[in-house]
């Protein structure tokens, strides 16, 4: 009886934990993105790197978004 009412209560935790890192990764990227853009007129190689973080901050929120969220959220609401 118990795992029943539990397995949704889970299902849910989980896909809530799989957004809030899906904002705090896109929020990360876009953070350095911006730093990145200000910093590559005084220090080039800086400014490159922290595009190329902010990209892979992104992209690995689009990961998750994609692979981890959204199936779930579906499974979640079908």
């Amino acid at each position: 009886m118990n795992d029943a009412l539990l397995e949704p209560v889970l299902e849910a935790l989980s896909v809530l934990v799989y957004a809030v890192v899906t904002v705090a990764l896109t929020g990360l990227g876009l953070l350095t993105e911006q730093a990145g853009l200000s910093t590559i007129g005084t220090d080039q190689m800086l400014g490159l790197w922290l595009l190329a973080m902010g990209a892979v901050a992104l992209g690995g929120a689009y990961l998750v978004a994609t692979g981890r969220l959204l199936p779930r959220a579906r499974a979640l609401l079908a």
